[in-house]
């Protein structure tokens, strides 16, 4: 564990007697003794990340910074102004760092449309132009075809970045460097970034109506299987109208799933789609025989329509989100950011990891793709020893100021209760991603995620059908990485 995120999950423990300390209590009348006297132990004093930088004049540089963005998939501050408002704030206390320390200009690029920012960005660099000095924008639609088109610097021959770093995201860089190359990472300069994790949301009231064990203390031991959260589904759903129909406008369900919570089930259970062979040969995995037991698996809990409402390409997101937040689902998959959209809501809700599959097994949290979280480097990007120095100090600032604003600020507004509060907080530990996720080899992790959740039959033959694709795709990818086309 880091040590903000120790300090932070402090301020967690902290919050959590804020919860459960305000009720009547009986008075204290033990006395404490004098500790005796001690001679104090003098220590170093810490020295802050930012200041082991590099503090250079850049003489007014202007660094361009292209991002998808809008009100509810940030990456830049809202407004010009510092307002009160934590995270804006904070967004704002993080570029105004940046430009003193430096002495640059940074211009923000904002683009709502992630199609419409791949299509002119990759347009530009193909061209030559050296327009953008970073890239900001979905990892899936994004950033994965941008890497495709050679449009991307290999991050590791970019000097300042410390890619391993809680600045940045440790899965990224043990999952996506193709002989020890990267070509995008993830962390805490994407706002976005902060807003991915999966989880399982639940409606507590349904929970104790139904007299469930305490889902906080069963994620806590370590018991937060799929085994258990099956268990859990038993009984839940109810056709309120008696119309002999369950149907997501008038009935309750036991689960709510779309297609990426796939995905997530899948990574949670410790399988990566693509790694290489004992020859070094990187290879597609997710036909293996574990990999189709656990599709299996998930497949037959999650498929029964009368207990799981399923949207698997989030066709009728206010449908899919509305059953929850009318308090009509035990349990629903969501991010982060859906849960923070949630807090308003009526009925009170938990927030819990995606399940594993044995108990003991860790808690790996994998991050929705879609949202603003990829970050790149342009193949035009005239000096990347400066745009590594910007990246490294922005990125310093981002975990100084943005990461407790997140934390403890819009986290701590979401949880309803300590619990939440301390297990959201414990997610961001294990963020995982995984390269097919991402890359979607011939359509591969699109069948795998429709497969898992029981949206799409028979995944083995459908996948024998598109195999040849896939890994042809995968071949080419990897080629390209290595400059052999």
């Amino acid at each position: 564990m880091t040590r903000k995120l120790f300090i932070l999950l402090l301020a967690a423990l902290l919050t959590a007697s804020a919860f459960t300390g305000c009720g009547a209590g009986t008075e204290n009348t033990e006395t404490t003794p004098i500790a005796a006297e001690t001679t104090p132990v003098e220590t170093e004093p810490e020295t802050a990340y930012i200041d082991t930088l590099e503090e250079r004049d850049l003489e007014g540089y202007t660094y361009r910074m292209v991002a998808q963005h809008s009100d509810t998939r940030q990456n830049f501050a809202l407004t010009e102004e510092m307002t009160g408002e934590v995270l804006q704030d904070a967004i704002l206390q993080r570029k105004q760092a940046t430009m003193e320390r430096l002495n640059i200009e940074i211009d923000e690029i904002a683009y709502e449309d992630r199609s419409v920012l791949q299509n002119d960005v990759a347009k530009t660099i193909r061209a030559g132009d050296d327009a953008y000095d970073i890239i900001l924008t979905a990892l899936s639609a994004g950033i994965n075809t941008l890497t495709m088109q050679n449009c991307l610097l290999d991050l590791n021959t970019i000097p300042h970045l410390t890619l391993e770093s809680e600045r940045w995201n440790a899965s990224m860089a043990e999952h996506m460097r193709i002989d020890g190359r990267q070509y995008f990472t993830t962390g805490v300069t994407a706002v976005s970034y902060l807003y991915t994790p999966q989880t399982v949301l639940f409606n507590l009231e349904i929970a104790e109506d139904n007299n469930l064990p305490d889902l906080y203390e069963t994620v806590l031991e370590g018991k937060w299987t799929l085994d258990t959260m099956q268990s859990m589904m038993q009984n839940i759903a109810v056709d309120l109208n008696g119309d002999g129909v369950m149907k997501p406008q008038d009935d309750r369900y036991a689960m709510l799933v779309e297609g990426t919570f796939g995905n997530a089930l899948y990574m949670a259970a410790g399988f990566q789609c693509v790694y290489p062979d004992d020859n070094g040969n990187w290879k597609l995995h997710i036909a293996d025989a574990n990999s189709v037991d656990f599709i299996e698996k998930c497949a037959a809990i999650f498929s029964d329509p009368n207990s799981v409402y399923t949207d698997e390409n989030s066709i009728d997101q206010p449908l899919y989100e509305g059953i929850f937040t009318e308090g009509r689902s035990l349990f629903i998959s969501a991010t982060i950011r859906h849960a923070v959209s949630f807090r308003e809501m009526e009925s009170n809700f938990g927030v819990l990891p995606i399940p594993v599959v044995n108990e003991g097994d860790p808690y790996l949290v994998s991050c929705n793709t879609w949202l603003p979280s990829g970050i790149g480097v342009p193949v035009t990007n005239g000096d990347p020893e400066r745009t590594g120095l910007i990246m490294e100090t922005m990125a310093a600032y981002s975990y100084d100021y943005i990461l407790p604003a997140i934390m403890e600020k819009t986290l701590g507004k979401t949880a309803r209760d300590a619990q939440s509060y301390q297990i959201m907080m414990m997610m961001y530990e294990n963020t995982a991603f995984d390269f097919n996720t991402i890359m979607d080899f011939g359509t591969s992790s699109a069948l795998l995620r429709g497969s898992v959740i029981g949206a799409r039959k028979n995944f083995v033959s459908s996948y024998a059908s598109l195999q040849t694709k896939a890994e042809k795709a995968l071949e080419e990818f990897i080629a390209s990485c290595r400059g052999e086309t």
